[in-house]
């Protein structure tokens, strides 16, 4: 116990000395009881940890001073040779350091060494919540190691797709459950040479089942819509259960970075000028800018917005999962897209739908204070007031691909229950 105690204390002092940081909770009674355990016979870990796992981790406790909360420990068999182990998760954000400017030091909890090899931290968090989570290893004379918890229930998918956890109250998902493998289909790939990014576009396509004209779904991030939270299943069991219209969804391959010089105008360009005429010429489309969403999360969030406002003869909706809108071209201040919509003379056609976490409340060097929750809100209420169709949404969690692919779904839920 006593060498617990001066790791503990040596761990401590080493993130209160980068950063001032709110402390952690006090491990939940099973957490403790396992460390007690542990200090007695280290050798005894496999056994313990096996016992932690039975039901399922992260452990999942009451929590005896707010029914709206819960003990939730998270706990990783990392050896005999890991010498520290963090949490790497969206709902870190509570215990972040007060001004995050470096992520691993002052975003990532530190776990406890409980003894034999085993890690572990508790935290206190609302019954609503879901999130990802992954486990980061330090080694000595090895590079960190980032591994998902092969104890959870549920994972995002691909081949280190992070674990994830849901406590009782959190929303259901049914819109995001993997199609059966009969039914799972290849993308189609679609290459344009854009004129309006000077580069090669990579497109990856899905289209709905049947011969009816589709709407168009454009997502930015191959890799994130395409495998890890696969949109154009969402898609499908959306117009399987009369919530959406036929959807054909295509994934950009990235938001170009070099386009926030161009305050995303270069975005809307391709999407409107390039991407959906060589989509018109391959496949059946819905006429019209109203078939036709635009979507993304964080700073391609905001470019969806964007190119809805500014595109109003091509895009039709947008949808934005915890969209950066502290950003600002150079030389403008902070949350210029709530300026410009207010300054506009009318409100446009397109219907937006805005999405965040009430945990995205993490000051960064970045938005110095314009915090995600709070800036969401602020547009939402712009658009409003200049007589935009804008539909605003909060979920339980904070930057996290586990809870934009259910908002996601209930965006287009909303959209298309508007019509």
């Amino acid at each position: 116990m006593t060498r617990i105690c001066t790791v503990l204390l040596a761990t401590l002092l080493l993130c209160a000395a980068a950063q001032a940081r709110p402390p952690l909770p006090e491990l939940s009674p099973r957490l403790s009881e396992a460390a007690r355990a542990l200090a007695i016979n280290p050798g005894a870990a496999r056994a313990v940890f096996a016992e932690l796992a039975r039901h399922g981790l992260p452990l999942v406790e009451p929590d005896p001073e707010d029914a709206a909360f819960a003990r939730v420990s998270f706990v990783y068999a990392a050896g005999p040779n890991a010498s520290a182990v963090w949490l790497d998760s969206a709902v870190n954000a509570p215990w972040a350091a007060a001004m995050v400017s470096d992520y691993e030091r002052d975003f990532l909890i530190p776990l406890y060494p409980l003894g034999g090899g085993l890690w572990g931290v508790t935290l206190r968090l609302p019954r609503e919540t879901r999130a990802a989570y992954a486990f980061v290893t330090a080694r000595e004379d090895a590079m960190p190691e980032r591994r998902a918890d092969s104890a959870a229930h549920s994972r995002l998918r691909g081949a280190d797709g992070e674990s994830v956890f849901a406590l009782d109250r959190a929303p259901s998902q049914p819109w995001n459950a993997a199609l059966p493998p009969e039914r799972r289909e290849a993308a189609q790939r679609l290459v344009i040479a854009s004129a309006a990014l000077g580069r090669e576009v990579a497109v990856d396509v899905w289209t709905p089942e049947g011969d009816a004209p589709a709407h168009a779904l454009i997502l930015f991030g191959a890799f994130q819509w395409g495998v890890r939270a696969p949109a154009w299943e969402t898609a499908r069991r959306l117009t399987e259960a009369g919530l959406a219209p036929p959807l054909l969804v295509a994934l950009i391959d990235e938001l170009d970075d070099a386009s926030a010089l161009a305050a995303y105008a270069d975005t809307g360009a391709f999407i409107a000028g390039e991407l959906l005429p060589a989509l018109r010429a391959r496949w059946l489309l819905t006429e019209g800018a109203e078939a036709v969403t635009v979507a993304g999360a964080s700073r391609r969030g905001l470019a969806a917005v964007i190119a809805a406002i500014e595109r109003p003869d091509a895009v039709g909706a947008a949808i934005s999962l915890s969209g950066s809108f502290y950003w600002a071209p150079q030389g403008e201040g902070f949350e210029w897209l709530a300026r410009r919509v207010a300054a506009l003379p009318a409100p446009g056609p397109a219907r937006i739908h805005l999405a965040a976490g009430s945990m995205e409340t993490v000051v960064t060097s970045t938005n110095h204070g314009h915090v995600m929750v709070e800036t969401n809100r602020r547009l939402a209420h712009a658009l409003s007031e200049r007589g935009w169709r804008v539909s605003h949404a909060e979920f339980s969690g904070g930057h996290d691909l586990s809870q934009w692919r259910g908002a996601l779904a209930e965006g287009l839920i909303a959209i298309y229950s508007a019509d």
